[in-house]
């Protein structure tokens, strides 16, 4: 990291300021609890103004009933067309002034910069306030100079050049002269500054408004207004007579001037590639996948080789759900994180994406073999065919089949591992092959070893051996992957693991944890497992415990787990249980039989069931990835 660059807490403030200030409002208003350091920041006023410049236009809707009280205001952004014909979906917030104000006609006068002017239509009382800090006040009333007013109006705008925020009162003034028997008409024209705490009264000008509130632009307001000429009208205004009149707030300039930026510092676009490279690795990964629709610049950089691995570093564990029928045909694939617990004993909440293989290989029975690095191996049940695929990335490629040298072959098994030396992913596939001997009358059985290296194209034979695997497919560790074996034909229960090392493809024997039972279950309760990045075994063959020993890395087994079955409800008795995942509050995943997936929680002494989408389903432990398999230029990658 140190040759590499800083993290993002390293970053100096205008830079954090500058990200911060790019990020969708909703999110803004919860950062703003997330530490004081934030709320600091998005307290400040530069920040305010950063803000301003990026923010996107929204619409304030104010609900009243047909007596014109208030009900309530929405925020609706305009960012994106309403979904479907509805801003529901683009709200941005809701806010109830009922218990503040209750039985009062509020209504909306205008909106300037960020802030909204209200005002009571019985008593005329006005009220500024910001819908995003949940703050408000209100005005004192105008000091009208005229007792004879029959009419009040209100605007509000935003000086730029002073920064302050005024409100105009227009009150209509009538006249009565006995001596000409007429009535005069003028508007006295009172101002506002918010902080001030005092109206001013600016003079009174012979004019009658027309139309709704003013209109704030360019700091002025404007209203439609017609002259008088001393009599009363009640015809529709002249619009060529039309003329208008203007409080000036001052003239318009940028919130914030080039020379200020220079001074604050540079913009995220500006920012060391690195540093770039860290923000988004650290990232949800469903964030990063839209990040890679958002421009080529992301995109590319999302693509690069030294960008996954970083992410890969930090990605939350997974798993990948394979749910099928009774008849073992593919139904859906889901990938869900556990970075915190699932929600109501329920993987619906933490599920990452859910893809659907069925539209590329209709009627095919494509089960899970293993999870490595990010990519997922699978393999047709009927024909063997096999798949390597990346969720993330929607590529999948399909590998040529195996090149058998002997044609007795009574069972065909696959692993597949990632090789972190070389960065190789490699598939084995391991041929059962049974040998006739006429003389004796007799038959042995052997193992056919082939390895395909991704973009190679080729299977090689890397010879036979003399075992019978037993139990799952092989478990892929630290470079390495391990089976369930033993030597003797007649034997159902294993006697040792075997392993194959991806670097150097040569085999080794690994004895088995001491004291294992010798119950007839054994053979079909005894399982392969991952515990904290080391190779586990799980002995499920007592009707009394569970047992799981951990291989350290001095060789050594070591009991890390012992449950009393009798004390727990609806355990699996003697079923194979499968270890996944130690999570964060330090409850174990494992999976059972097929259709039971639960964790045991140590301090209450207790296991925890939890509900997938299907009856029958399969679990891997995963990771998400950003490799690409288009890195391997010899295969033929496709999209799903």
């Amino acid at each position: 990291m140190d040759y590499h660059g800083s993290s993002i807490s390293d970053l100096p403030s205008n830079i954090v300021v500058d990200i911060l200030s790019r990020l969708p409002t909703k999110t803004i208003i919860h950062c703003r609890c997330i530490c004081w350091t934030f709320r600091n920041i998005i307290s400040d006023k530069y920040f305010a103004n950063l803000h301003l410049l990026r923010s996107p236009g929204c619409l304030v809707i104010h609900h009243f009933d047909v007596d014109g009280y208030t009900s309530a205001y929405t925020v609706n952004e305009l960012t994106d067309k309403p979904y479907p014909n509805s801003l529901q979906r683009n709200q941005l917030m809701k806010f109830d002034l009922k218990k503040k104000f209750p039985n009062a006609k509020l209504h909306l006068v205008c909106s300037a910069n960020g802030f909204l002017c209200l005002r009571e239509s019985d008593t005329h009382a006005v009220c500024i306030c910001n819908p995003v800090m949940r703050e408000y006040v209100i005005l004192p009333p105008p000091e009208h100079t005229h007792r004879n007013i029959w009419k009040v109006d209100y605007a509000f705008g935003y000086c730029p050049v002073t920064g302050q925020y005024k409100v105009v009162c227009l009150s209509g003034i009538e006249t009565h002269e006995p001596a000409t028997r007429s009535s005069s008409y003028k508007l006295e024209v009172e101002v506002y500054a918010l902080g001030t705490r005092t109206w001013r009264n600016i003079g009174q000008f012979t004019h009658r408004l027309r139309g709704r509130s003013g209109v704030p632009v360019n700091g002025k307001v404007k209203r439609e207004g017609k002259p008088m000429d001393g009599s009363r009208s009640t015809g529709q205004p002249n619009i060529r007579r039309r003329r208008r009149q203007s409080e000036q707030l001052g003239h318009t300039q940028p919130v914030v001037e080039e020379e200020t930026m220079d001074y604050h510092g540079s913009s995220i676009s500006d920012l060391p590639s690195n540093i770039v490279v860290d923000i988004l690795s650290r990232l949800p990964t469903k964030t990063i996948i839209h990040c890679r629709c958002v421009c080529w610049t992301f995109r590319n950089i999302i693509s690069d080789k030294y960008f996954a691995n970083l992410h890969l570093l930090r990605s939350p564990g997974c798993l990948v759900i394979h749910n099928f029928d009774v008849d073992g045909y593919t139904s859906a694939y889901t990938v869900n994180e556990l970075r915190d617990k699932p929600y109501r004993n329920s993987l619906q909440r933490n599920q990452l994406m859910k893809f659907d293989l069925n539209k590329k290989f209709p009627n095919a029975k494509l089960h899970l073999v293993c999870s490595a690095n990010g990519f997922l191996c699978l393999r047709e049940s009927d024909t063997h065919a096999v798949c390597i695929c990346n969720p993330v990335m929607r590529e999948y490629v399909i590998l040529p089949p195996p090149e058998h040298t002997h044609r007795n072959i009574w069972k065909v098994d696959y692993a597949f591992g990632y090789c972190p030396v070389t960065g190789q992913y490699k598939v084995v596939c391991l041929s059962g092959i049974e040998t006739h001997e006429p003389a004796t009358r007799s038959s042995s059985y052997k193992l056919e070893v082939e390895v395909y290296a991704l973009g190679t194209r080729t299977w090689r034979n890397i010879g036979q051996f003399t075992h019978r695997l037993r139990g799952r497919s092989g478990v892929p560790v630290n470079g390495k992957i391990y089976w369930l074996v033993n030597a003797e034909r007649l034997r159902e229960s294993p006697d040792s693991i075997w392993s194959f090392d991806f670097e150097t493809e040569l085999t080794e024997h690994v004895s088995l944890a001491p004291k294992f039972s010798e119950d007839v279950f054994s053979y079909i309760s005894i399982s392969l497992g991952v515990l904290r990045s080391c190779l586990c075994v799980c002995d499920n063959s007592s009707y009394s415990d569970l047992t799981i020993w951990v291989l350290n890395e001095g060789g050594v087994w070591t009991r890390e787990v012992f449950i009393r079955k009798t004390s727990l409800r609806n355990w699996p008795f003697v079923d194979v249980v499968t270890p996944l995942a130690v999570l964060e509050d330090g409850d174990i995943l494992m999976f059972c039989a097929w259709e039971n997936l639960f964790s045991y929680n140590f301090n209450k002494i207790s296991s925890n069931h939890f509900n997938t989408c299907g009856r029958y389903f399969d679990v891997r432990a995963h990771v998400t990835s950003f490799f690409s398999l288009r890195e391997y230029e010899g295969e033929n990658v496709e999209i799903f």
